[in-house]
Parts: C-alpha cells; sequence; structure tokens
C-alpha cells in the first residue's frame, strides 16, 4: 500500500487571471476609447493591440499558475493557428498593412479570445479544458 504525498494532495493553485483581464482591458481602452478622445493617438492603439496581445502571451507563459503543459500547449497553439491562417487569408490581407495587417488585426482579437476563455473554464479541469482552448484559439485566429 502506498501513501500520497503532500505533492500529490496538494490544491492547485488557481489561475492568476487578473493581469490578463487587466491587459485586454488596456487593450480595449487603447484601442476603441483613447482615439475618439484623441484622434491622432490612433497608433497608439493599432500598435498597443498588439503590445498588449504579446503582453497576454506572457503572462499565460509564465504568470497564470496554469499548467506547464496547457501553458505552453497554448502558446504554440496560438503560433500554429496564426502561421496557418496567414496563409490562408485574401492577398488583400495577406499585403496590406506592408504584410502586417493580418497580424495587427488578428493578435488583439486572439488575446481578447484567449482571455475570455480562461476565465470562463477557471474551473474545468482536464479534457474538455484542452477542447475549448483549441476551439478558442482556432476560431479567434481565423476570425
Amino acid at each position: 500500500m502506498t501513501t500520497a504525498t503532500t505533492a500529490d494532495t496538494a490544491p492547485r493553485p488557481s489561475l492568476r487571471l487578473w493581469p490578463g483581464v487587466a491587459v485586454v482591458t488596456l487593450t480595449a481602452f487603447l484601442r476603441f476609447v483613447l482615439p475618439r478622445f484623441v484622434p491622432e493617438a490612433i497608433i497608439i492603439g493599432v500598435l498597443g493591440g498588439v503590445v498588449c496581445g504579446l503582453l497576454v502571451a506572457l503572462w499565460w507563459a509564465f504568470f497564470s499558475r496554469a499548467p506547464r503543459t496547457e501553458r505552453w500547449g497554448a502558446i504554440l497553439l496560438m503560433v500554429a493557428a496564426m502561421a496557418v491562417t496567414s496563409r490562408l487569408v485574401d492577398k488583400s490581407i495577406a499585403t496590406g498593412m506592408m504584410g502586417m495587417m493580418f497580424f495587427i488585426v488578428a493578435i488583439p482579437l486572439l488575446s481578447f479570445a484567449f482571455v475570455a476563455w480562461a476565465v470562463a473554464t477557471r474551473n474545468v479541469t482536464g479534457g474538455m479544458r484542452w477542447a475549448t482552448m483549441a476551439a478558442t484559439v482556432i476560431l479567434a485566429g481565423a476570425g
């Protein structure tokens, strides 16, 4: 008969979601609110969306408290979804903004969808969490 160690029975720490929510809130502010009051700041909203999207990836990879396989699996899935989708988009999007249009539009959308998924599934475990993550990333990347 084997006994369980404290590492086996210790509860998993809950996800740290507030940084992701804060970053997508900042993204929305920079993208939609700031340009309404300061029209010259539209470039800040556009580039801020990309920077905030990268901050979401950093949060998820290093500060979310998600299981390691889930953290890195999500990052790899996001990169793969963006790479595949960038090859499938219309030529006008693929070449727009010197080839960056797809990424400038898709990164903030993907980060928002991913954080919304993380909040919605914070109490879900196992295969259902992985399946919903994959569906969210694929649908947001294709959006």
